[in-house]
C-alpha cells in the first residue's frame, strides 16, 4: 500500500475535479493582504473573506494544495518539531472548500470515498476512528447511519472528555466571530483494532494519527458567547500530505517516511552522528525544507518579521548540529541532498534553477553564525571563569541565548564542567517576558483585523472624486468596541457606506482629511482597509457624530497629490531598473507617502553612484516627455489566486507605452506632474535585496538646493569651484593617510623605548617580576597596548603602569602567574580607585582606570608599598 507523495497530491486533485470542484493554486507562502498572518498556515487563509461573507467567489466548491509554514502566531509548531512524530515547520495541506455549495453530509462522503474507495487511496475501512463535537448530533448520525461506522469507533468530544479536548472539535477563527463544529478522521497503526479505552493516550503514543479535519462553519459567536446561525454554511477541510504519506508507507511517524529518512541520513553523514533517532537530526531535516521554500519565495535571513524566521531556522539547525558535534558548517550542503529527492519532479522544479542561489544564502548565514556562536561560547567561558557566587544569573543565560544564539543545553554543559549552577527560574522568567512582548507586538499588528465587520461594505469612489456624501455604518472606540456615537475630543474609527478616502494598500499610506456634518468635524488621521470595509481613524474636533448620521467626506488633496506622484514614480522606477540593470528584477516591497518613496527589489550585484545617476537621468527624461497615465480594466482570463476569483476585472495603470502594471493605488494624470526625481540612497536591506529611497516634486527640489548650498560652502572653504572640489578633498585625504602612517611609526618607536625603560624598572620578590612605573604615554590606547604586550611577554608578573594628562591620572594593573589570594588585578584596582578617587574595571588578570593624584612620586611609593606588603603576606 505504498504510494509516493506526489501521487497523493495528484489523486487528491483528480478526485475533487471528478467531483466538480474548481482546482485552484495555493496562495503564496506569506499572505500579502493579511497583516494578521506572518505566514500562510492553512489552506483556508486565502478564503477568509469568503467564509466571512464579505466577498463572493465565482465558484462555490474549490480544492487546493497549499504550502504552509507554522512558526509564530496562533499556530506555532517550532518547539514541537523533532520531539513529536508529526509536527513540522513546513508542510503541504490538501483541502476542499465549499461556500454555500454543500455541507456536512457531502463533505463527510467525499472524505470517506477518497480514503477508502478502491479507485482512490483504498485504505482499509476498519483502520479509521472518528471524533465529533459532542453537540453535533447531525455529523454523528451521518457517520453512523450513512457511512456505517461502528459506534465504538466514534468518539464524542466534550466536557466529559476533558476541557482541553472539547475545544479540539470546535473550531473558531478568533475569540469571537466565525466558528463551528468539526469532525476529525484518525488512522490507527498496528494490528489491534478493538475498542480503545484511552483514545487520547493512544494518540500520544502514536497509535492513532489525525489525517483529515472537516470543519463545518455555521455560527457567528458574539461578544456574549451566543452562537448565531450564519446565512451561508461553509466547509473547510485540511489533510496533511506528510501524515498521509506516513499512513500509506505504514510508518507511525512522518520522520520515518522515505523523504525524511533520506534527509536524516544525509544530515547524520555531514555531522558524523549515527544516532538517527535523535531529535536534533529530525530538526535539521525539517528546517532545511522550510528554509529552501522560504528563500525560494524571496524571504532571506534578516532581523525583522519573516526574514528573522529564516535566520532563526538556520541558526536553530546549526545549534543542533553543534550539539551533535559539528565542527564546521554543514547545513548549506543539505540543499544538494534535498534537490536529489526532487530531481525529476515538476512540482518542485524551482530547486533546479535556484539551487545555487539558495545554497549560497544559507552558506553565508551559516558561516557568519558559526563565528558568532564561537564568540558567544568564549563570552560564556569568561562569565563562568569570573562567576563569584558559583552560579550564572538567569538574565546572563538569557542574553547568551537571545543575543549570541547559545542554547541553554550548551550553557548547561559548560557550567556542569566547572561546577557552576544555573539560575533556571530567572532564565524562564526572561523567556516568558520575551514571549509576552512578541505576543503583544503580534496582537497590536492585528487589531484592525479583530474588528468583525460582517455586512459592512464601504464603496471606494475616490480615484476621481475628492469629496462625497456618505453615511456612518459603524463607530468603534479606540479599544475596538462598537459604540453608537463619538463625542467631541474622543478618538475613534468610523466606517462609512462610501468614501473618497484611499485605504492603505499596495505600499501606499492611507488618506487624511475630514468627515463632517453640520456643527461636527471628525479629523481623519489615517485610513486602513479591513476586508470589504474602509476604516477611518481620527479624532472628533467638534460636536458629535452618531451611528447612521449623514456626513460629507473631504480628503487632504495636497497629501493625495504627493502620494499619487510617488506611487506613479515607483512604477517608472521599476521599469527603468529592469531596463538598466536586469530584466529579472522583481519588486520585494514598497512604501509610499507624501514625503518620499522607497522601493525594494531583488538584485545581487552592487550598484555604484554612476549607475544611480544614469537611472535618475533616465527617470527625469520620462517626466519631460509628459507621458499620460491611464487606468484600464481588463477581464481575468487566468484564475490562479483568490483575488482572481473575487475580481471579474483587474485595474492596470499604463504610463504611455513605457510601463503597464496591475495596481490598486492612486496615480497622477501625466508624468510632468512629478516635476523632478532625485535618489537619496540605494542600500542593501537583506541578502540580494536592495532599497532605493527617492523624493519627487517640490521635496526633491528643496533637497537638491540644500545639497547645492553645502557644495557652495565647501567651494568657499577651499577657494575653488565645484569641478575642483573633489580633487581638493582627495588630496587632503591622501595627506591625512600619510600623517596617520607617520603617527603609527612614532608610536611604534615610543613603544619600543618604553619596553626598554620598563625592563630596567623590574625588581623581584619570590621570583615574581614587579614593575611600578610612570610611562610617557600619548593616550589610553597606548597604555592599553603596552599593558597587554607586558602581560603576554611575562610568565610571573605584577605591574602597575600610569601616566598623567591634563591633571588626570590614567592607570593599568596586571597580575599573572601569582599563586597568592591576597593580590590580584581587581584588588590593586580597588586600591588605586580609593587612592585617586577614580573609577575603572577589569578582571583578576588585567584592569584599567582613571582618577586624580597631584604627587606622582608619592603615588609610586604608595603602590610599591601596597604590592610588597601583599606579596610578602
Amino acid at each position: 500500500m505504498k504510494k509516493k507523495n506526489f501521487s497523493i497530491k495528484k489523486k487528491f486533485l483528480e478526485f475533487f475535479q471528478y467531483e466538480k470542484h474548481f482546482l485552484m493554486n495555493g496562495s503564496p507562502i506569506f499572505a500579502k493582504n493579511d497583516p494578521s498572518l506572518l505566514f500562510t498556515n492553512a489552506g483556508m487563509n486565502q478564503f477568509k473573506d469568503f467564509f466571512l461573507g464579505k466577498k463572493k467567489s465565482n465558484y462555490k466548491n474549490i480544492a487546493t494544495v497549499q504550502n504552509c509554514i507554522r512558526i509564530g502566531g496562533k499556530h506555532n509548531d517550532l518547539e514541537q518539531v523533532g520531539y513529536t512524530s508529526f509536527h513540522h515547520t513546513f508542510f503541504e495541506m490538501l483541502g476542499n472548500f465549499s461556500f454555500g455549495g454543500y455541507f456536512k453530509e457531502q463533505a463527510i462522503e467525499y472524505a470517506w470515498k477518497f480514503l477508502t474507495h478502491k479507485d482512490w487511496l483504498s485504505i482499509e475501512k476498519n483502520r479509521f476512528f472518528i471524533t465529533v463535537y459532542y453537540k453535533d448530533f447531525e455529523s454523528y448520525k451521518i457517520w453512523r447511519k450513512k457511512i456505517k461506522i461502528p459506534k465504538e469507533r466514534i468518539l464524542k468530544i466534550g466536557p466529559s472528555s476533558g476541557k482541553s479536548h472539547q475545544l479540539d472539535n470546535f473550531w473558531q477563527m478568533e475569540e469571537f466571530g466565525l466558528c463551528g463544529p468539526c469532525s476529525e478522521i484518525f488512522y490507527e497503526f498496528g494490528e489491534d483494532k478493538k475498542e480503545k479505552k484511552n483514545f487520547f493516550q493512544d494518540c500520544k503514543n502514536n497509535k492513532y494519527v489525525e489525517v483529515w479535519n472537516l470543519v463545518f462553519i455555521q455560527f457567528n459567536k458574539d461578544s456574549s458567547g451566543s452562537l448565531i446561525n450564519l446565512k451561508q454554511n461553509s466547509v473547510d477541510t485540511g489533510m496533511g500530505l506528510e501524515r498521509m504519506s506516513a499512513v500509506l508507507e505504514n510508518v507511525n511517524s512522518s520522520y520515518k517516511t522515505r523523504l525524511f529518512l533520506f534527509l536524516i541520513e544525509s544530515a547524520s553523514k555531514s555531522i558524523n552522528c549515527f544516532n538517527k533517532e535523535c531529535s536534533s537530526l529530525k530538526i535539521i531535516a525539517d528546517h532545511i525544507r522550510s528554509c529552501i521554500f522560504l528563500i525560494h519565495y524571496g524571504i532571506y535571513p534578516g532581523n525583522e518579521g519573516r526574514n528573522y524566521i529564516v535566520r532563526r531556522l538556520i541558526r536553530r539547525a546549526v545549534i543542533h548540529g553543534t550539539i551533535l558535534g559539528a565542527k564546521k558548517p554543514f547545513f548549506y550542503r543539505m540543499v544538494d541532498y534535498f534537490s536529489k529527492i526532487y530531481k525529476k519532479k515538476e512540482e518542485i522544479n524551482f530547486i533546479k534553477f535556484n539551487k545555487k542561489k539558495i545554497t549560497e544564502v544559507i552558506r553565508l548565514e551559516e558561516e557568519q553564525f558559526f563565528c558568532n556562536l564561537q564568540f558567544g561560547i568564549n563570552i560564556l567561558k569568561n562569565k563562568i571563569e569570573n562567576s563569584k557566587k558559583g552560579f550564572l544569573d538567569g538574565k546572563e543565560v538569557f542574553t547568551l541565548y537571545d543575543t549570541y544564539g547559545i542554547p541553554i543545553e550548551i550553557t548547561k554543559d559548560f557550567c556542569q564542567e566547572k561546577h557552576i549552577a544555573i539560575d533556571y527560574k530567572g532564565f524562564k522568567k526572561e523567556m516568558e517576558l520575551q514571549k509576552n512582548r512578541s505576543r503583544q507586538d503580534f496582537f497590536d499588528k492585528r487589531k484592525v483585523q479583530r474588528l468583525f465587520l460582517e455586512d459592512c461594505k464601504t464603496d471606494f469612489i475616490g480615484y476621481k472624486n475628492y469629496k462625497c456624501n456618505s453615511q456612518v455604518l459603524k463607530i468603534f472606540s479606540t479599544n475596538n468596541n462598537e459604540v453608537d456615537k463619538i463625542a467631541e475630543g474622543e478618538e475613534g474609527i468610523l466606517v462609512l457606506n462610501k468614501t473618497t478616502f484611499f485605504g492603505s494598500s499596495g505600499g501606499q499610506v492611507g488618506d487624511s482629511g475630514t468627515i463632517s456634518k453640520k456643527n461636527s468635524l471628525f479629523e481623519v488621521e489615517n485610513t486602513e482597509i479591513s476586508g470589504s470595509s474602509i476604516l477611518h481613524y481620527g479624532k472628533l474636533i467638534l460636536g458629535n457624530i452618531f451611528h447612521k448620521d449623514k456626513v460629507i467626506c473631504r480628503i487632504d488633496t495636497e497629501k493625495r497629490k504627493k502620494s499619487s506622484i510617488n506611487h506613479t514614480s515607483t512604477h517608472i522606477l521599476h521599469t527603468i531598473l529592469k531596463k538598466n540593470l536586469d530584466e529579472k528584477i522583481s519588486q520585494k516591497g514598497s512604501y509610499i507617502n507624501e514625503n518620499y518613496l522607497s522601493f525594494d527589489f531583488s538584485y545581487s550585484k552592487s550598484i555604484d553612484f554612476i549607475q544611480l545617476q544614469k537611472i535618475e537621468k533616465e527617470f527625469n527624461k520620462i517626466i519631460w516627455k509628459n507621458f499620460s497615465v491611464e487606468e484600464n480594466f481588463s477581464k481575468n482570463k487566468n484564475i490562479n489566486t483568490v483575488e482572481d476569483l473575487e475580481n471579474k476585472k483587474s485595474r492596470k495603470i499604463s504610463i504611455g507605452k513605457f510601463s503597464n502594471e496591475f495596481c490598486c493605488g492612486t496615480h497622477i494624470k501625466n508624468t510632468r506632474e512629478i516635476g523632478f526625481f532625485h535618489i537619496l540612497y540605494c542600500k542593501n536591506i537583506g541578502k540580494e535585496v536592495k532599497r532605493i529611497k527617492a523624493v519627487t516634486y517640490k521635496k526633491s527640489i528643496k533637497i537638491v538646493q540644500k545639497k547645492m548650498l553645502v557644495l557652495q560652502s565647501i567651494q568657499n572653504l577651499f577657494f575653488t569651484d565645484y569641478k575642483k572640489v573633489f580633487n581638493k578633498i582627495s588630496f587632503l585625504e591622501k595627506k591625512n593617510i600619510s600623517y596617520k602612517e607617520l603617527i603609527l611609526k612614532i608610536k611604534k618607536k615610543l613603544k619600543e623605548r618604553e619596553k626598554i625603560f620598563l625592563q630596567k624598572k623590574i625588581y623581584y620578590i619570590r621570583k615574581i617580576s614587579i614593575i611600578v612605573a610612570q610611562i610617557s604615554s600619548l593616550d589610553t590606547k597606548f597604555l592599553k597596548d603596552i599593558t597587554i604586550d607586558l602581560l603576554k611577554s611575562q610568565k610571573k608578573i605584577i605591574a602597575v603602569l600610569y601616566f598623567t594628562k591634563k591633571n588626570r591620572l590614567f592607570f593599568s594593573s596586571i597580575v599573572k602567574g601569582v599563586q597568592n589570594k591576597d593580590i590580584n588585578s581587581t584588588k590593586i584596582l580597588k586600591f588605586l580607585k580609593k587612592l585617586t578617587y577614580g573609577k575603572g574595571g577589569g578582571n583578576k588578570n588585567i584592569s584599567f582606570g582613571s582618577g586624580f593624584f597631584k604627587d606622582s612620586d608619592n603615588l609610586q611609593e604608595k603602590i610599591v608599598h601596597f604590592i610588597n606588603y601583599n606579596v610578602n603576606k
